[in-house]
């Protein structure tokens, strides 16, 4: 309860507003990242990794790889030392590795269709 409090806040969540490719190999993805109870819009860079033709389809691989600061989003937990300083510091680092599978668009869902 001091530092997630996992019962009121049981998930975390981002939901992507915007893409845009940065250059070949990487993608800037904006959108609100919720933690906590609080959201805040941020932009993550995102690499690509490649895709694959499997018997099942085309899969695409993406990493991303970025730090955010705790106390942005609420988390003020923290407890002093004996020797003064603090036990965590502020920097969260988070890795995310996604295998994403292509869809296919439903005929009743294209343009015209």
């Amino acid at each position: 309860p001091d530092f997630f409090d996992a019962q009121k806040f049981p998930t975390l969540s981002f939901t992507s507003t915007s893409v845009q490719a940065k250059d070949a190999n990487t993608l800037n993805v904006t959108g609100n990242m919720t933690i906590h109870g609080v959201t805040k819009t941020i932009t993550i860079p995102v690499s690509v990794l490649g895709t694959v033709k499997t018997p099942k389809g085309e899969k695409a691989g993406f990493g991303a790889d970025f730090t955010i600061d705790r106390k942005d989003y609420g988390i003020q937990w923290n407890r002093v030392l004996d020797t003064g300083g603090t036990m965590l510091g502020n920097d969260v680092k988070i890795s995310v590795s996604v295998e994403a599978n292509q869809q296919t668009v439903p005929d009743t869902m294209k343009k015209g269709g």
